[in-house]
């Protein structure tokens, strides 16, 4: 699902409203293992350091939604921008 672009983002994703295939693919969730090497030395064990990859991918995707005005005034991703759509979205590509 997407919103209306702005007349920004239209000029940027070519003239047609902005989609999940417009996110970065280093952002995508199922590369959550390319954040690994980010995480900090001091967090052990293997379940700590896939949450805090899986955690820092968030993090760079609430960023970029923020920078596109995708997140509402909490700064949450915006209605059919979270991350468990945009999971979705991946399986079937």
């Amino acid at each position: 699902m997407a919103r209306t672009a702005t007349a920004t983002e239209l000029a940027q994703a070519q003239g047609r409203p902005i989609g999940f295939a417009d996110v970065p693919e280093d952002l995508r969730p199922s590369r959550w293992r390319g954040f690994m090497p980010a995480v900090p030395a001091d967090v052990t064990g293997h379940r700590e350091r896939t949450y805090a990859a899986w955690r820092l991918r968030s993090d760079a995707y609430c960023a970029w939604l923020a920078a596109h005005d995708l997140v509402n005034k909490l700064g949450q991703p915006a209605i059919g921008w979270d991350s468990t759509t945009f999971a979705r979205w991946e399986d079937r590509q």
